[in-house]
């Protein structure tokens, strides 16, 4: 477990001054947070295979649905343009060529077909937004998709009924 910016652990092995510790404790880099076990970070592509488990078995998309990808995914009436990797796009892609090239904009467009509660319900099964037991006390869980100024959701893994 590597955490940057680093710090000079020394520092702490024959009590470590005031002012040192204050250095350390108001930097704006937050050398003493702990990023590996309480850290929040997107989960990037390694999401993917779960949301194509989750649109097959909810029955929004079937292996050879295709999304054409001109490079970027855009909501219907939201002007924001979401880009994939690929900013040139990858034209039409299934499933297997979406999973293959880590395609961006079919995993947007299926992640909106599924809508946000039936996401959690389905990542939460998945065990997504839980702490993972690494018997650390400062370990944090994730956070889990939810509408805007809604109460977040409880991740539960298995306990809600799939919509």
């Amino acid at each position: 477990m590597v955490s940057k910016p680093s710090f000079d652990p020394n520092l702490f092995v024959t009590g470590i001054s005031f002012k040192e510790y204050a250095a350390l404790h108001d930097s704006i880099d937050r050398p003493l947070f702990n990023r590996v076990l309480r850290g929040l970070y997107a989960p990037g592509s390694t999401i993917k295979p779960e949301v194509a488990i989750a649109g097959l078995d909810a029955g929004v998309v079937t292996p050879q649905t295709r999304v054409f990808d001109p490079g970027y995914y855009q909501l219907p009436d939201f002007d924001h343009k979401y880009r994939n990797w690929n900013h040139s796009g990858d034209g039409w892609v299934d499933m297997d060529a979406a999973i293959m090239r880590s395609n961006d904009t079919y995993f947007y467009d299926l992640a909106h077909k599924l809508g946000i509660d039936r996401l959690h319900d389905y990542m939460a099964m998945f065990g997504l937004g839980e702490k993972v037991s690494l018997d650390m006390y400062e370990e944090s869980p994730g956070l889990m998709p939810s509408r805007p100024g809604s109460a977040p959701r409880a991740a539960s893994r298995g306990s809600r009924e799939r919509r």
